[in-house]
């Protein structure tokens, strides 16, 4: 017997697209799944700027994200018109047609914003993680298409789900770009200036810096500047990762003397420049882009790699050079150490925001994009009716 799926889906298009957002049932037979298939339930994901970030590059060549899950085929939506934007959540298994993966086991990573997945796994797994096959994906986009056994996994923590959905993708990208600046000696700058500072990328790179530091007993000398609003101003000085912090508008009494890096979390052109007027950085990179715009979103990548002072920064192409650099257990103890630390520490830095059932997420997925969400909430969803919903038999 089927049971009915419903996915949010957006129109493809970039930015303009992202405006037009839709709830969208269709049907999955559990019985019909093929070789190497599971059925996923999608219990709950985080949702943040960053998957806006997703939605705008949806379409762009290089990035694809509209095809890790495409949207299904029904009268409102096809593959061609609409989109799906990913998530990181967690979910359980509830069909295989997979020799290895059972009934039962919990997944946690790059999901889709749906109630039910069902993925073509590859044929070999291992005890940590299963792999959703590659296709024609690159194999740098490896990370994204591994999903996690929740009871293997060195760092699930059962009492740190929702810190996980929030954190964990950030996180990383935060920690790996850290780990890019100190194998690089820092490009021996002393100051490292770091726009969107309230964004949750932008402070966990602070908080990582920071980390560095300190284990370095002195030897690591940077002075981490955070920039933001002056609405969001309080808020981010109050996490205290920050060295300092100053609003937009004190960009012109940052002083040029001494060696700068720009770390572009914004990825607004006009915002660089008046940056590299003001301080003429050894270095601009983009990390990430925290606001929709689709123009800006696209700097992230294309654009910094002309010019020699400026660089994008992608997770899975420094990991690409680390692995070859370090062992596996070598990397797993470095994230293990890293992540404890961070569960230790983040939790007073957001509250959490829940929104359950498919209207409920729509109102606060519109929130997100029109940016009235603030930096002091992080937010989790389900599509479900209720946190719990998924549990009663009949939904199985």
């Amino acid at each position: 017997m089927p049971i009915i799926n419903v996915q949010l889906c957006v129109r493809r298009g970039g930015s303009q697209g992202l405006a037009i957002p839709t709830l969208v049932e269709s049907p999955i037979d559990p019985h019909e799944l093929a070789p190497g298939q599971i059925l996923l339930r999608v219990e709950k994901f985080g949702f943040s700027a960053n998957n806006i970030t997703y939605g705008v590059l949806g379409d762009d060549p290089y990035f694809r994200y509209y095809e890790f899950y495409p949207a299904p085929t029904t009268a409102l939506t096809s593959p061609e018109t609409h989109g799906i934007i990913p998530v990181w959540g967690f979910g359980t298994v509830i069909h295989s047609a997979h020799p290895t993966v059972k009934i039962g086991q919990r997944l946690y990573g790059y999901l889709a914003m749906s109630r039910y997945l069902i993925l073509q796994l590859d044929p070999q797994t291992n005890q940590y993680h299963v792999n959703i096959a590659l296709g024609d994906f690159p194999k740098d986009r490896r990370p994204y298409k591994q999903l996690n056994i929740c009871e293997n996994d060195p760092m699930y923590r059962p009492d740190r789900e929702d810190e996980t959905m929030l954190y964990r993708p950030l996180f990383w990208t935060a920690y790996w770009f850290e780990d890019y600046l100190n194998e690089h000696k820092y490009r021996g700058a002393k100051n490292i200036l770091i726009s969107s500072a309230s964004s949750k990328t932008a402070f966990a790179l602070a908080y990582n810096i920071g980390v560095r530091k300190n284990h370095s007993r002195g030897s690591l000398d940077v002075n981490v500047v955070g920039l933001t609003s002056a609405l969001n101003a309080p808020f981010t000085r109050g996490l205290n990762l920050y060295d300092s912090v100053l609003t937009y508008d004190d960009i012109p009494t940052l002083g040029s003397t001494g060696s700068w890096i720009y770390v572009d979390v914004s990825s607004s052109p006009s915002l660089m420049t008046k940056i590299e007027h003001q301080l003429a950085p050894i270095l601009t990179i983009t990390l990430g882009s925290t606001t929709p715009n689709e123009q800006n979103a696209k700097n992230l990548w294309s654009n910094n790699h002309k010019a020699a002072n400026h660089e994008g920064f992608f997770v899975p192409e420094w990991l690409a050079i680390r692995v070859k650099q370090l062992t596996i257990p070598q990397i797993t103890s470095m994230q293990s150490t890293a992540w404890n630390g961070l569960m230790e520490n983040c939790t007073s830095w957001v509250s959490m925001d829940r929104s359950s059932g498919g209207q409920e997420v729509l109102e606060a997925y519109k929130k997100t994009l029109e940016g009235r969400i603030g930096p002091d909430k992080g937010q989790i969803f389900t599509l479900w009716d209720s946190p719990t919903d998924f549990r009663s038999p009949s939904k199985l």
